[in-house]
């Protein structure tokens, strides 16, 4: 079961990787090391993902919003392509 889900984790990744604008997919994918990292240290799931939001917003000279909007976006086609390789 474990290969199934890490096989589909990287069918997904790797589609996302080729299908995403580059700086989108750098940002989405910049926001999980910082989110375990807060989880790890005792933040709550929507905490631990504010922190590391603020932290990516501020990196990139944006707002919450304008990194809300991209991540939104994004994780919506993430999610799309996990099913499209699970199938």
């Amino acid at each position: 079961m474990e290969t199934e889900s890490q096989a589909i984790c990287d069918c997904a990744d790797a589609s996302l990787r080729a299908e995403a604008i580059k700086k989108d997919y750098e940002i989405y994918t910049s926001l999980a090391p910082l989110y375990l990292e807060q989880r790890a240290s005792g933040a709550s799931r929507v905490d631990a993902f504010d922190t590391a939001s603020a932290q990516i917003a501020d990196e990139q000279s944006m707002t919450a919003g304008e990194l809300r909007q991209i991540t939104n976006r994004i994780g919506m086609q993430h999610r799309a392509l996990i099913k499209v390789c699970s199938s």
